[in-house]
């Protein structure tokens, strides 16, 4: 699938995010950093144990992914959303992850370099809506991820 033309307005969130692409070239090899056709987003394939993560472009637009759930981030290229991009990654790649998993759903907490702490959460089926008491408090659904 190939995304349509980046906005013209948007040379410095490009520049931005060509350079985390090449940092994580240069410090994950190609086996582990795929990049996009448009050359903006990529896939990491992690190795055992650590976290997935992705970055879709999309026109002005931008999906973060990350997690085995499937908890996303849609974000725009803003200075902040793309602070937030570069967080996430170096969370997942220095290993400040952990996941926890329920029925129908999920949820992610980073810790990002600052030491602040950031959750999402998902639900993949309506019944993920659902209240399901101390489904968060389960040790044998939840994982730590390793660093790459």
């Amino acid at each position: 699938m190939v995304s349509p033309p980046l906005p013209e307005e948007s040379p410095r969130a490009v520049a931005r995010l060509s350079a985390l692409c090449e940092r994580l070239l240069t410090d994950l090899g190609p086996e582990v950093f795929e990049r996009d056709d448009d050359g903006v987003g990529f896939v990491l394939t992690p190795p055992e144990g650590a976290c997935p993560v992705y970055l879709l472009a999309w026109g002005d637009a931008l999906i973060l992914g990350f997690g085995a759930g499937g908890c996303r981030w849609e974000l725009e290229r803003s200075d902040a959303d793309l602070d937030l991009v570069e967080e996430v990654v170096g969370a997942a790649v220095q290993g400040r992850v952990r996941e926890v998993f329920g029925p129908s759903r999920s949820e992610v907490t980073l810790w990002f370099a600052d030491g602040t702490e950031h959750r999402t959460a998902q639900a993949d089926a309506l019944s993920g809506c659902l209240p399901v008491p101390r489904w968060r408090s389960r040790p044998d659904r939840l994982r730590e991820y390793a660093p790459y």
